[in-house]
């Protein structure tokens, strides 16, 4: 489980410590001082999602077993420990299981189908890889591959779709601290005509001549319609001026 967020609210005679994050196969362990007033122990309940845990508090020191609750590997989880005013529990071993961002990249290819294959080893922690691909003038996602953490020799692919022209693709991990990985690109040429694309006035409906990735956006910066398709019905959309990203290109357009 990963530490993005630990907050306290109090009531009267009670407060509660919050620790959000993901689950990583290990679980936590806590140490449980008695209270400020010398009677009971400091943490006496723990949730995790809501869920109240079996977990054995009255002592100086427990484990929170999340092992026990079937959790999968990549899975959000909230930790609450409640506790008596005066005191505070500590988890011994939140660094360690915290994911950090970082990977030895071993190889990247892709081929011309559209495979995107990528080895790597020494994995910081069980973390998503985003697939990026460049086009629009920025690094777009179009997957996402969670990773196992793994010290080992891992393999991953992810299935892309190539547009007329230069294809650049990379792998990024990002920690919940903001702590950001990249790999080195890897690139394919697509020999074909560049994507076209038709507005239909009568059925409100914008028409590429293959199948693509695409975007509106508004006036305002606002994405309106994103998707993958052959077409994209705007019926829904109001009247006005939109910029469409789709393949490797970007234009203006108006609806009327």
């Amino acid at each position: 489980m990963a530490l993005v967020a630990v907050a306290a609210t109090s009531a009267l005679h009670a407060q509660q410590m919050e620790v959000s994050g993901i689950y990583q196969g290990e679980d936590l362990y806590v140490v449980n001082e008695v209270g400020d007033q010398g009677v009971g122990f400091c943490c006496y309940e723990v949730r995790v999602n809501g869920v109240l845990t079996t977990d054995e508090t009255n002592s100086h020191a427990f484990e929170i077993d999340l092992d026990a609750l079937d959790l999968e590997i990549g899975r959000s989880v909230i930790v609450q420990l409640s506790h008596r005013q005066g005191c505070r529990p500590r988890i011994l071993n939140i660094e360690s299981v915290r994911p950090l961002a970082g990977f030895d990249l071993r190889s990247i290819t892709v081929d011309n189908p559209g495979e995107l294959a990528w080895k790597v080893a020494s994995e910081q922690g069980a973390l998503p890889y985003a697939v990026q691909q460049y086009k629009w003038g920025r690094w777009v996602e179009v997957d996402r591959v969670m990773g196992k953490g793994s010290d080992a020799l891992q393999s991953y692919t992810s299935q892309v779709r190539h547009v007329p022209g230069l294809n650049r693709y990379r792998v990024v991990q990002t920690d919940l601290d903001g702590g950001r990985v990249k790999s080195r690109e890897t690139s394919f040429i697509r020999e074909a005509e560049a994507i076209t694309f038709a507005y239909d006035k009568k059925s409100q409906e914008l028409r590429f001549s293959e199948l693509t990735h695409f975007e509106v956006i508004d006036a305002y910066g606002t994405t309106v319609v994103r998707g993958e398709n052959n077409n994209i019905d705007l019926r829904l959309v109001p009247k006005g001026t939109y910029f469409l990203n789709y393949g490797a290109q970007s234009a203006e357009f108006k609806k009327r």
